[in-house]
């Protein structure tokens, strides 16, 4: 039915809203989704996974070589495993370094 009383809707600015709220939609940076963060924050995961993988690889592959080489580093001084330790530190920042740049 027909009502008198109701307001007239103008169909053009009906048209006329939805193309501005389109537009403002358009204009929004669009959200981040999951797995999307900063590089530097993504490179350190990725790192940690790969670093993982070649390591669980290692055990999987060898483990009784890497059994041994468990036992030998317990048999060592702790001043020998740290400067081992910190050799590899340094080795693995220039080797970012280099890579990265």
């Amino acid at each position: 039915m027909f009502d008198a009383h109701a307001p007239v809707v103008d169909q053009s600015a009906i048209d006329a809203i939805a193309l501005q709220a389109s537009q403002k939609v358009a204009q929004t940076a669009p959200l981040k989704t999951v797995g999307q963060g900063t590089s530097a924050l993504k490179d350190l995961v990725v790192a940690v996974g790969l670093m993982l993988a070649i390591e669980g690889a290692l055990y999987a592959a060898i483990p009784a070589l890497m059994k041994r080489l468990m036992r030998d580093a317990m048999t060592q001084s702790d001043s020998i495993v740290r400067w081992v330790g910190f050799a590899a530190l340094v080795a693995g920042v220039c080797l970012v370094w280099i890579i990265r740049g």
